[in-house]
């Protein structure tokens, strides 16, 4: 890739930054997939199936995404940001790098610009893990703490009695089921344990 130049990780942390990157891509695709299909039903009369079904689907997004951020924008943050951070750390170094080589090539000695990469590459590093951590902790203790389940009983106040619906009082319950629920509750978990791991392999 030509933002990320390979001179500027050793090959075991190139390769790791280039499959984090692949990962985000194919995370992202998954993710957005999942939002635009149209997976979320519900029982209602078929005058009224629309309507119930996007205050239903609005309900359920603000039950289970407490904070109205979408899991695909959450993935963009996440790979996105921590691939940024790479490739803003190679384009910064790569003509230190360069430099180094030449000097090494001479057999001189340049010791303030090796001093200068190592503090480089270990600023990168940590600005990873840290990274890495926060989006840990956002996902599963603010953004998305709990599974997405598949089935959802819905309340929609003033709605009129439906087929398979029961009313109390002004409000109408419907039953609605996410048919990719559980695809969505293993690919957030997913996107948690990419991190862990991401975590760890920098931590060595």
């Amino acid at each position: 890739m030509e933002f990320l130049a390979p001179k500027t990780f050793n090959r075991i942390s190139y390769v790791a930054v280039i499959v984090w990157i692949l990962f985000g891509v194919i995370l992202l695709g998954i993710f957005a997939e999942m939002e635009i299909s149209d997976s979320f039903r519900c029982t209602a009369e078929s005058d009224k199936i629309d309507l119930v079904r996007e205050k239903c689907s609005d309900q359920y997004e603000k039950q289970y995404s407490k904070s109205g951020f979408p899991v695909y924008g959450f993935v963009i943050v996440n790979f996105f940001g921590i691939g940024f951070v790479c490739v803003i750390y190679s384009q910064a170094v790569k003509s230190k790098i360069d430099q180094q080589l030449a000097a090494n090539r001479r057999r001189d000695e340049n010791l303030s610009t090796g001093r200068g990469l190592f503090l480089a590459y270990i600023c990168q590093l940590v600005t990873r893990l840290t990274l890495g951590i926060v989006f840990i902790v956002l996902q599963t203790q603010l953004l998305y703490p709990a599974n997405f389940p598949s089935d959802f009983h819905c309340q929609i106040p003033g709605g009129d009695e439906a087929a398979n619906a029961s009313s109390a009082g002004n409000t109408t319950m419907y039953e609605c089921h996410n048919q990719r629920a559980a695809s969505k509750t293993f690919w957030t978990k997913a996107v948690s344990v990419i991190n862990g791991i991401f975590c760890i392999s920098n931590s060595n």
